[in-house]
């Protein structure tokens, strides 16, 4: 019986050499070990609390290990990083999220990564691996993760024999549907432009270890534009400056751990599409507030309050449409502004209404019938004017939203465009120096990197 552990510990060591790993050492005993001699001495013992937990690790595949890039490879990790957002979907004013399908890849050098034997070569492109270290990052401000799928490959570096370079390539592919919030501002709802936020950053990897670069011959980040977009918002006619990215790394000054941590922000400027606001809304609530103009019985003020009073009912109705329609926020936006002086109309031709008989009743000499005449031209015309110039606003505005650059309504985020420009020269510095071969690689002829 006291063979049976040795016997098992060459099967184990077998084992661990079929799945790639280094042969371990025996475990040397510690002190509490010694004080626990005579427990340890029994041979039932013995097998009961080392030959089962050997037993466990049989049936399962080996682990990535987390181990700092620095120790492990002893240089600093430039990661190569490109990310596509395929597609955005579900926007959601009042809880201020939106959806997008990312295709995220990454590609970094390694010395000591190598796949199972049987694995290497064209067809480990058919099989489930993964590395023993990998980039970990998040994705900020994530309220959903719908589903993620990721998948790795390695390869040997055909510029191995080069001074600089590692032994392998390896390129990890990852495709996130995810749910991200967005804090938004509504002032010009419904003619409001949104700058959507989607920042990528490395997690407990000092940028002293690993840093996100872009590839040499790939954009840090884009998207097909004829599928982002949204219900009642489109991507901005400027499609050039539609998608703005920077690779950044954080402040030590700034972080409780004294890290500085390597990352990539994506902005995706969307425009709001109007006509759906001004023909439900808009449109339907003028006309419902032009039906006051025609309750001009002077003789019957019961029924021109009726009519003014429904009306104003219907003006609230619709103000708590518009409510809906949004966040509960703390300033009005352009909707509001136009609810606001229907009602205010609605009001005042109430008002009118009401004393106009009474100056006809106590000041007959001065307010005649002509008075109420008057009334109805001023407020007709007044209506009318009012509704003419926020149509011809609302044209012109509509207009420039849909090409927020060129018009002049917002300006392209230059921090970013020069944070870009130096993110991709340090990138080419690095490739030259380190020669990151991993897009010439022949495992990337089987990767799809348009899709």
């Amino acid at each position: 019986m006291m063979e049976a552990p040795a016997s098992h510990d060459s099967a184990v060591q077998r084992a661990r050499s079929r799945f790639g790993e280094k042969p371990r050492p025996p475990p040397t005993p510690s002190s509490s070990d010694e004080t626990a001699g005579s427990a340890r001495s029994s041979p039932s013992q013995h097998s009961t609390a080392n030959v089962a937990p050997r037993a466990s690790a049989l049936c399962l595949p080996p682990q990535p290990v987390s181990v700092p890039p620095s120790q492990q490879l002893g240089a600093k990790i430039p990661v190569s990083l490109s990310v596509r957002v395929r597609r955005t979907f579900d926007l959601d004013n009042v809880k201020q999220t939106f959806g997008c399908n990312l295709h995220i890849i990454m590609s970094w050098g390694a010395d000591n990564e190598t796949a199972p034997e049987e694995r290497q070569g064209a067809a480990s492109a058919g099989f489930d691996w993964t590395p023993e270290w990998k980039p970990r990052f998040v994705i900020k401000n994530v309220m959903e993760l719908v589903h993620s799928t990721e998948f790795y490959t390695i390869r040997p570096n055909p510029n191995a024999h080069l001074k600089g370079e590692k032994k392998a390539i390896i390129l990890g592919e990852m495709r996130l549907l995810v749910k991200i919030f967005h804090d938004m501002d509504l002032r010009e709802f419904p003619f409001d432009i949104q700058r959507f936020v989607i920042e990528m950053e490395m997690e407990g990897i000092d940028s002293d270890d690993a840093k996100f670069v872009p590839f040499p011959d790939l954009p840090g980040a884009d998207c097909i534009h004829s599928r982002c977009i949204f219900e009642d918002m489109k991507l901005a006619a400027d499609k050039e400056r539609a998608l703005e990215y920077s690779f950044y790394s954080t402040k030590r000054s700034s972080s409780r751990l004294g890290m500085s941590l390597s990352g990539l922000k994506i902005k995706m400027t969307f425009c709001r599409r109007s006509n759906y606001y001004i023909s439900n809304v808009a449109l339907i609530m003028c006309v419902i507030c032009s039906f006051a103009l025609t309750a001009w019985a002077s003789d019957d003020v019961a029924d021109r309050q009726a009519v003014d009073f429904t009306l104003l009912l219907t003006a609230v109705a619709f103000k708590l449409v518009v409510v809906s329609m949004l966040p509960p926020v703390a300033y009005h936006t352009y909707l509001d502004y136009y609810v606001f002086f229907c009602m205010l109309f609605l009001s005042l031709v109430s008002i009118t209404h009401s004393i106009t008989p009474w100056l006809q009743l106590n000041f007959g000499d001065q307010f005649d019938g002509s008075f109420d005449d008057r009334c109805f031209i001023f407020f007709a015309l007044s209506w009318i004017i009012f509704n003419v110039i926020c149509g011809v606003w609302a044209s012109n505005h509509s207009a420039s939203t849909l090409t927020p650059f060129s018009s002049g309504r917002i300006l392209a985020d230059r921090d970013m465009q020069a944070s870009s420009a130096a993110g991709a020269g340090e990138s080419r510095t690095q490739s030259n120096n380190v020669r990151d071969t991993a897009l010439h690689h022949p495992c990337i002829g089987n990767t799809d990197l348009s899709a």
